[in-house]
């Protein structure tokens, strides 16, 4: 004997379609030519071919919709599941070639003190830039390295050279970065890096340079080579104010580890 607390089958059919419109469309529609058909054709109960007309054309029009909206949905799901299949490759594509060039992280805002606080004893920072106007967040940290044992070489663009005076000019944005007041912010920088050598707290080592600037790099290792590198662009804003990329292996890491020796080599001491 069935229980009281048992649903009866046409209850749990209703159940599973009523959340699902297109299969409660359905079970409408075919309930509508049932009726149209065997209520009201010519062999039903009721004849009437008027409504048997009417039920056939809404079960029919109801199915139709029903099966235009399944391949529909179809359609959409399949092309969203290429559109994502394809950003997922696209990404997965720019994952492994930037890997493969040794890039493993971007810095939107680069924190300068970075690259000194993470050279262990023994290493060097080799700084080439052509110069940067946030030196008053990572002095303190330039200091720390020096004091923990990490030697310093920094490149620094000549003020008085062409090159500097290009620069200086094709930047755009804040005045306080272009023209003269680039030129002052540089002989600030300038003063500023050989005060800190000159404290003897380390061994810091400052070249000025009057060639092409490359690119603004970081490299963190032991010359001649190095284990990490940031580095950025010279664009229209100046480079300190720009994203930065990191890498630790490929062709460019050793690339720039032996452009920055060459060009060390190559320049006039200033050490203090």
């Amino acid at each position: 004997m069935a229980s009281h607390d048992e649903c009866p089958l046409w209850k749990k059919f209703l159940k599973q379609i009523t959340p699902n419109p297109p299969m409660l469309l359905i079970f409408l529609s075919v309930v509508l030519l049932v009726v149209a058909i065997f209520a009201f054709g010519a062999e039903g109960e009721f004849p009437s071919p008027e409504l048997a007309d009417v039920f056939r054309t809404v079960a029919i029009g109801s199915l139709a919709a029903v099966v235009t909206v399944i391949i529909d949905r179809s359609l959409v799901l399949h092309d969203l599941h290429e559109n994502i299949m394809e950003s997922v490759r696209e990404a997965l594509g720019i994952s492994t070639s930037l890997g493969q060039l040794g890039v493993i992280r971007s810095h939107e805002k680069f924190d300068f003190g970075e690259a000194f606080r993470d050279t262990k004893r023994g290493e060097t920072v080799s700084w080439l830039y052509t110069y940067c106007p946030r030196e008053h967040e990572f002095a303190g940290e330039l200091v720390s390295a020096l004091q923990r044992g990490v030697s310093v070489r920094m490149l620094i663009i000549e003020p008085e050279c062409d090159n500097a005076r290009f620069r200086s000019v094709e930047l755009e944005g804040n005045p306080l970065d272009t023209g003269e007041a680039w030129a002052c912010a540089l002989e600030a920088f300038t003063k500023r890096m050989q005060a800190i050598a000159a404290g003897g707290e380390g061994n810091f080592s400052i070249r000025f340079y009057r060639d092409l600037p490359c690119v603004p790099m970081f490299l963190v290792g032991k010359p001649p080579l190095a284990r990490k590198a940031y580095f950025s662009i010279y664009l229209v804003r100046p480079a300190a104010h720009c994203s930065h990329l990191e890498i630790q292996k490929g062709e460019w890491l050793t690339d720039m580890a032996k452009y920055f020796e060459r060009k060390w080599e190559k320049q006039d001491e200033s050490q203090v």
